[in-house]
C-alpha cells in the first residue's frame, strides 16, 4: 500500500502549499486505491496516513468555502472514534475501521469535485467567499450546492452539472500525455475554443503541466484575439520557467497587436519594453 501513503504524502505536500485542489485530489485518489486494495491488515504505515487524512479533511472543513453542517461533523466525528477505537486492546479491528471510512471517502470525494468545480468556475478563495453545501439524499447519494455573495439563492447543484463537467468526475485522470496530443490536435484543426478549455482541465490535473501550457494558451489566445490575456499568460509562463525563446515571438506579436490597440495607450512605454527585453 506505498501508493496510498504516497498519494497522502503528497496530499500533505499540497495542503501546506494551499494547493487545495491538489490536496483534495490526492486524498481522493489515495482512498480509490484503498478501495481497491483487499486489505486483511492495517499496519503502522496506513494508519498514520490515515490519521494525516483525517488531519487535512478537518483543516479543509474549516476553509470558509464550506458550509459547516451535521454531515461534515458527523462524518469527522465518526472516524475519528474508530482511529481511536483501533489503537485501544480489545478495541476496533481492520475490518471495523474500513467500515467507518465509507462516508468519510463520501466527503473527501464531494470536497474533491466542489473544489474543482470551484476553481474551473475561477471562484476565488477569497470573494466571499463562496460556499459549498453538502446533503445526503434519501437514496445515499450526496449532492452539492454552490452559492455566491452576490446571490443568496441556488447557482449550480453540482450533480446536474456531472455530464458537462465529466473529465472533472472520471475515476482516473487521463495521462499528461494525453492531454498534450489532444491540445496539440486541436490546436491544428483550429478549435481554439475547445483547445482553450481542455488546456484548463489539464492543468487542474496535472499542475506540472502549467509551464508549457501556459505558453500554448497565449498562442491560442493570440488566435483568439484576445492579445492582452495572451501577454499575461506568456509572462505567467516566464515566471513558472518558460525558456525565453519559446515565447519572445508571443510576446512580441502580443506586444504589437496592443500597441496598436487605442485601449492600451497608457501601457505603451510598458510594452515597448517588453519587446526590447524580448528581443
Amino acid at each position: 500500500m506505498s501508493s496510498f501513503i504516497n498519494s497522502i504524502s503528497k496530499a500533505v505536500s499540497a495542503f501546506r502549499s494551499r494547493n487545495y485542489v491538489n490536496s483534495l485530489h490526492e486524498l481522493s485518489e489515495a482512498f480509490e486505491l484503498l478501495e481497491s486494495e483487499q486489505l486483511l491488515k492495517i499496519d503502522s504505515g496506513i494508519f498514520n496516513a490515515l490519521h494525516d487524512a483525517l488531519d487535512i479533511t478537518i483543516l479543509m472543513a474549516e476553509l470558509p468555502v464550506f458550509e459547516k453542517n451535521e454531515f461534515i461533523e458527523s462524518t469527522i466525528r465518526s472516524i475519528k472514534i474508530a482511529l481511536q477505537a483501533f489503537t485501544k486492546p480489545d478495541g476496533g479491528t481492520t475490518a471495523d475501521l474500513l467500515n467507518s471510512l465509507d462516508d468519510f471517502i463520501l466527503l473527501v470525494e464531494g470536497m474533491n469535485v466542489a473544489m474543482k468545480y470551484l476553481n474551473l468556475k475561477k471562484f476565488r478563495a477569497d470573494d466571499f467567499p463562496p460556499q459549498v453545501s453538502f446533503e445526503i439524499s434519501a437514496d445515499g447519494l450526496l449532492k452539492l450546492y454552490v452559492w455566491t455573495a452576490e446571490e443568496e439563492g441556488r447557482v449550480a447543484k453540482i450533480s446536474q452539472l456531472k455530464a458537462e463537467f465529466d473529465n472533472l468526475f472520471e475515476k482516473e485522470r487521463k495521462s499528461k500525455k494525453y492531454y498534450l496530443e489532444a491540445i496539440e490536435d486541436l490546436f491544428e484543426q483550429q478549435l481554439y475554443q475547445e483547445c482553450s478549455k481542455l488546456m484548463e482541465q489539464a492543468m487542474l490535473e496535472h499542475e506540472s503541466l502549467k509551464e508549457i501550457l501556459y505558453v500554448k494558451m497565449g498562442f491560442v489566445l493570440l488566435k483568439l484575439e484576445k492579445a492582452g490575456e495572451a501577454l499575461d499568460y506568456f509572462l505567467k509562463a516566464r515566471v513558472l520557467g518558460a525558456p525565453k525563446l519559446a515565447i519572445a515571438e508571443g510576446i512580441k506579436t502580443a506586444c504589437a497587436v496592443m500597441l496598436s490597440d487605442p485601449e492600451y495607450k497608457s501601457q505603451r512605454a510598458k510594452l515597448l519594453n517588453f519587446m526590447d527585453d524580448f528581443s
